[in-house]
């Protein structure tokens, strides 16, 4: 098949996320499929040996997203060229340009919903979320297909009026090739923090200018960190991430580190004895969880964090505790040694390999 797949802002390099799960998609599908991105301009744009036709359709910045002249006037003439069978809207947000395209050409659009939008403003208190709601709802409509990345995603467009049959779950995976196992690494990260190998660490990581990952910071400081220390623990609290500062100058503690952004995560997450993810907020599927989970590293999260992943799946390495209380017992809990053993059902399941081996396309006319 020939995909274009169109993203709402650059995803080189995959450093976060969203970037991350559209970056995989288009890596893996590519392996299989031909691809065309079209993409904002940016000087970081490059496709990393990937077999990527690369497109700069739109001037930076979040008002083009979502219409832009330029787009309409320079994309179809593009397509026409490429001829793709389908077209995949990243996001919502370039979801009218998507629908436009796929109109022009007669193929089917279908829309990677890495969220339901709608709900993860409403869980921020935006102010925008009713107009969020009318355009994803619209979105929703004009797609031929959608892929969510949870069961309860998909539970949750369906109460909005998405047939069933649109919705496909594509869950978020990770690379193995790129997060594994690596207890070197990990020892070397350990020497680079000065954290000895009796001292437990504890590892909380993302981007924190993200607002669920803010309101993760302030529990960490506000609910955990005392408990640990009531408990006594001997333990160093890294968190890892780009956007830190404000986080530092509002959550300070002896045994709180902050490393900012690193080159690569999985070092870190070799490192630490347990990832720690108080998320009460936000929706989609924890990339923390499944990276770590990738790496043999124990994993406790609440309900809401580990929303859409499959525990059992997971195996021992997944601990889920609502309370705080509970969650400072797990994280102080003793640990047996890391066996860098993956359970096989994770791999199965996670993998962007087998990931997109098992997604059905929307055909023309349909």
């Amino acid at each position: 098949m020939k995909i274009a797949m169109i993203v709402p802002y650059p995803i080189f390099p995959p450093d976060e996320g969203g970037r991350m799960r559209a970056y995989n998609l288009l890596k893996h599908l590519s392996a299989h499929h031909e691809m065309s991105l079209f993409t904002p301009r940016s000087p970081a744009n490059a496709a990393h040996g990937l077999r990527v036709r690369l497109f700069e359709t739109t001037p930076p910045g979040r008002r083009h997203q979502i219409l832009d002249a330029g787009f309409l006037r320079r994309a179809p003439a593009i397509a026409r060229e490429e001829l793709p069978d389908v077209i995949l809207a990243e996001f919502i947000w370039p979801g009218l340009h998507a629908a436009y395209l796929a109109r022009r050409l007669g193929v089917p659009f279908v829309l990677d919903a890495h969220n339901v939008e709608a709900d993860r403003f409403r869980s921020s208190a935006s102010r925008a979320q009713p107009l969020v709601a009318v355009y994803e709802r619209l979105i929703a409509r004009l797609a031929s297909g959608i892929f969510v990345v949870s069961p309860e995603d998909g539970d949750r467009f369906r109460g909005r009026g998405v047939p069933a049959a649109k919705i496909q779950a594509v869950p978020n995976g990770v690379d193995p090739d790129a997060v594994h196992p690596d207890a070197e690494a990990g020892m070397q990260i350990r020497r680079e923090l000065g954290i000895g190998e009796n001292t437990k660490m504890l590892l909380f990581f993302g981007q924190l200018g993200y607002a669920p990952n803010r309101d993760a910071m302030r529990i960490i400081h506000q609910e955990l960190l005392p408990r640990l220390d009531h408990i006594g623990l001997d333990y160093r609290f890294v968190v890892a991430g780009k956007n830190h500062e404000q986080a530092a100058w509002l959550y300070s503690h002896p045994r709180l580190r902050y490393t900012g952004a690193v080159a690569a995560i999985a070092p870190y997450v070799n490192a630490a004895d347990t990832v720690a993810v108080p998320i009460v907020s936000g929706g989609g599927t924890r990339l923390k969880i499944l990276e770590s989970i990738a790496c043999a590293t124990s994993v406790v999260s609440t309900s809401a964090g580990a929303e859409g992943i499959d525990r059992a799946a997971c195996g021992r390495l997944l601990t889920i505790e609502d309370g705080w209380d509970g969650f400072a017992a797990a994280l102080a809990s003793p640990r047996d040694v890391k066996s860098g053993n993956v359970p096989a059902p994770f791999l199965d399941m996670y993998s962007w390999a087998n990931i997109v081996s098992r997604i059905e396309w929307p055909r023309r006319g349909r």
